[in-house]
């Protein structure tokens, strides 16, 4: 409760600052927002583009067509095949489950024993089992707790990693993201967050290139040279 609390303090404090600072910038040039376009863009003021794409019109829902290829045995042989996979990847799921069980305690055995840090051990000269040094993340409100127990060791065995990321609402939200870079202001913005910008292949490309001869002509060069580059299809059984 106490974190919460001094969390929302935090948080708090640093609104009240932003906004200070803001309403210095404003008291003291005329023109707080350059090359924001008054703020009726934030899009622009970043450099990219407000995606407006109209969504693909919902339809009657389209029955998968079928072709004859004259491939029924290698069809026959892939949904044999990735059965087996399946059952196979089973199997191995259930058979290393059961030896890391048993190998788990004996190599921390010899680690105790040894005063070595075994990352792997060898069961039966035949498989090897191995260990990384990889945890998964512990809560922060277990922070104090681990003080407790490790004392000053807890600086060493423990590291405070802050992830922070903008929500996809907030991002693709041009009435959200005004908001922010009003509040903050472009220069601090781009000083806070990075960002990678990329372009995305929309449906309605997919659509009408495989659907509309002149614009399957027009992209042509495109997929030629890879600069549109379709993933890999997926193979399916049924």
């Amino acid at each position: 409760m106490a974190t919460k609390k001094k969390t929302k303090d935090n948080a708090v404090a640093i609104k009240k600052s932003v906004e200070k600072d803001l309403k210095k910038k404003i008291e003291s040039d005329p023109d707080p927002v350059k090359g924001m376009d008054a703020l009726d863009d934030p899009f622009a003021a970043l450099g990219v583009e407000e995606d407006t794409t109209p969504k693909p019109k919902k339809g009657k829902k389209v029955t998968t067509p079928v072709v004859n290829l004259d491939m029924e045995k290698e069809c026959k042989a892939y949904a044999k095949a990735h059965q087996q996979e399946k059952d196979a990847k089973a199997d191995m799921a259930r058979i290393k489950s059961k030896i890391l069980k048993k190998a788990g305690p004996e190599r921390l055995a010899l680690c105790l024993a040894h005063g070595e840090h075994y990352k792997s051990v060898k069961v039966e000269n035949l498989v090897t089992a191995i260990w990384k040094s990889a945890f998964k993340a512990i809560p922060i409100q277990a922070l104090s707790r681990l003080k407790d127990i490790f004392g000053d060791r807890a600086s060493k065995y423990f590291k405070r990693k802050t992830v922070v990321t903008m929500k996809p609402e907030v991002l693709n939200d041009p009435k959200l993201l005004k908001e922010l870079v009003t509040a903050i202001g472009i220069e601090k913005f781009n000083e806070f967050f990075d960002r990678t910008e990329s372009l995305t292949v929309t449906e309605v490309f997919d659509r009408d290139f495989c659907t509309d001869r002149a614009v399957f002509k027009e992209a042509e060069p495109l997929v030629d040279d890879e600069t549109i580059s379709r993933h890999a299809a997926s193979l399916r059984v049924g």
